[in-house]
């Protein structure tokens, strides 16, 4: 449900729908959707940590880099005017476009 409504903008009914689903999950689920939805509403501290969060999750889980994830929490933190997270992580991204907009924040 909660990207159905991201898909249509309603982007208060999706955080909704996938706060619940953190909340079920104990906050273990990797869900990247709430981030984008934290972003769009200007909520960019909390959308920051947010991608943090779930590129760390990301990353454990599968051992392999969460770019998107880590760009985000990049730009968020660039509107925010604060320190910047880390844009590249340790794992080797192998998609030609993320890898350069990776290397773009480098």
């Amino acid at each position: 449900a909660g990207s159905a409504y991201l898909r249509t903008g309603q982007l208060e009914d999706a955080l909704a729908c996938f706060d619940v689903a953190q909340d079920l999950s104990k906050n273990t689920r990797y869900e990247w959707h709430r981030g984008l939805c934290l972003y769009y509403l200007d909520r960019l501290p909390e959308a920051r940590d947010d991608f943090i969060e779930n590129a760390e999750r990301f990353e454990k889980r599968f051992s392999e880099p969460a770019t998107e994830e880590r760009l985000f929490a990049v730009a968020a933190a660039r509107r925010l005017g604060a320190a910047e997270p880390e844009a590249i992580s340790e794992y080797r991204e192998s998609r030609p476009a993320l890898r350069a907009a990776a290397d773009l924040f480098a």
